[in-house]
């Protein structure tokens, strides 16, 4: 007997549902969508299976990302919840906003039956408050779906120094802004996946090759990328080596924290729509040299 499965996760109240750009559900890649919440999540039948807290989430969001498959008996479709994570994370590249989730729902339906219930938590990208009540536009879901081809691509995970920056900004994103440190932390192991030299003023070069890399593709000035970065850098250390860190107050690690934020993502997001990059970023000897003529 055949029917269809439904992963859904409900988009965290915080977000606003952006006018009319969801009217109709927006398609990503791996057949992932983007749009209203449907009012079956919200019914007592599927809403019995939540926890009290979860319970206010699914009935409160206006958004949720979804993927839907046939199944049957003798085929068990493949693992929806990659491609679902990775969704959110394209999104964030793409044009952070507040768009967002921390658990999913796994049903499968025959007719208008549902047989079965599954609930997840899941790591959730909590988005820096800068842009915590952003927009989405149309312009930031093109370039999204762009982004998330890629990321779901299996050879992503053999791109290696590549792949460490995509999973340790991923995982500097679920941390939560009170956490800063951890995530200022994770975002720094990438950055230095993307940048890193080999040794030598590692300092000045990692800004360098940053500061250069950014600039070339209209990511701001080389000089003020440059500075953010050194100076970045220099927090990155004192966290690293347990140094104290009471010169710096609650206002400038927010500070510190974004711009390391807008560093990675700007870096990521360029280099995930370029077959090219993907390719030299993911080779070591290839991304040393492409970041040396630069300079």
């Amino acid at each position: 007997m055949s029917g269809k499965r439904i992963t859904i996760a409900p988009i965290t109240p915080a977000c606003e549902d952006h006018g009319a750009l969801f009217d109709q559900p927006f398609e990503l890649e791996g057949g992932v969508f983007l749009g209203r919440s449907p009012a079956w999540l919200k019914s007592e039948q599927a809403l019995e299976g939540f926890r009290n807290d979860e319970k206010e989430v699914a009935e409160d969001a206006t958004l949720a990302l979804w993927i839907e498959t046939d199944v049957t008996s003798a085929l068990e479709p493949p693992d929806p919840f990659a491609p679902l994570c990775f969704a959110n994370f394209a999104l964030w590249l793409a044009k952070p906003t507040g768009i967002g989730f921390n658990f999913i729902v796994d049903t499968s339906w025959y007719g208008d039956q549902r047989r079965y219930f599954s609930f997840h938590s899941v790591p959730g990208i909590f988005p820096h408050v800068k842009y915590m009540f952003d927009d989405m536009d149309a312009a930031g879901l093109r370039l999204a779906r762009e982004i998330h081809g890629h990321l779901i691509d299996v050879k992503l995970r053999k791109a290696h120094g590549l792949w460490t920056a995509v999973r340790n900004c991923w995982l500097a994103m679920t941390q939560r802004d009170g956490y800063w440190d951890a995530r200022y932390l994770f975002q720094w192991i990438a950055l230095e996946a993307l940048y890193g030299p080999k040794g030598g003023r590692i300092s000045h070069q990692i800004s360098n090759r940053l500061a250069l890399f950014l600039s070339k593709h209209g990511t701001g000035n080389a000089k003020d990328l440059y500075d953010t970065a050194k100076k970045g850098y220099k927090w990155r250390s004192q966290l690293v080596h347990g140094r104290p860190m009471e010169k710096l107050t609650d206002p400038e690690s927010e500070e510190v924290s974004y711009q390391a934020d807008t560093l990675i993502r700007e870096s990521l997001r360029h280099i995930l729509i370029s077959e090219d990059h993907i390719a030299t970023f993911g080779c070591e000897k290839s991304r040393n040299q492409y970041l040396k003529g630069l300079v």
